[in-house]
């Protein structure tokens, strides 16, 4: 069984749902910063709840404890999708530049770093751009991440983790790929 892989999707379910959020927040606060005569028509943007603030921590915390009891924990951090977001942020950086999640936080209170690009935006009639969306999703992998290395560590220290053998990564490869053209190459 690899839940670990069912466990990398709803944790970017979390993540994404906590970043949805905050930018319907910010384009909140975005459309109380202009001028009424100059808010676009068209937006209307409906209260929401994201899974964080539905389930809290206790989600996390059941996800981290049948992932440590299953012994899957190196799986999961080999192959978690929010690790390999935060990975290519960090590896996509121009040089001499900050990768999206080194410059400011989703801060979406009053003239947070999200507003006024959202505001300008809207008064332009544009959508907004992409790293503005990304960087919410991206600080909230953090702090799944550090939240999860330390239900980890405390779950280590209580209940230590069951020695199992990392699942094969894919079958014999020659095997699979030669076997088949043998038997349909026949002579010609």
């Amino acid at each position: 069984p690899a839940f670990h892989r069912l466990w990398s999707c709803i944790t970017f379910a979390v993540a994404q749902s906590v970043a949805q959020t905050q930018l319907v927040e910010a384009a909140q606060q975005a459309l109380k910063t202009m001028p009424p005569a100059a808010r676009p028509a068209h937006v209307a943007l409906p209260p929401c709840r994201n899974l964080w603030q539905e389930y809290g921590d206790g989600l996390l915390w059941g996800g981290c404890s049948v992932i440590h009891l299953l012994g899957q924990r190196h799986c999961l951090e080999v192959f978690d999708g929010l690790q390999h977001l935060l990975f290519v942020d960090r590896a996509s950086a121009p040089p001499g530049s900050t990768a999206v999640l080194e410059q400011e936080g989703p801060d979406v209170g009053e003239g947070g770093p999200l507003v006024a690009p959202i505001a300008g935006a809207f008064a332009e009639g544009k959508p907004v751009p992409a790293e503005h969306m990304l960087r919410p999703l991206l600080h909230t992998a953090v702090r799944i991440s550090d939240l999860s290395r330390s239900m980890f560590a405390a779950l280590e220290a209580m209940y230590p983790a069951p020695q199992v053998a990392p699942p094969p990564l894919a079958p014999n490869l020659i095997q699979a790929v030669v076997a088949p053209v043998a038997t349909t190459a026949g002579p010609h």
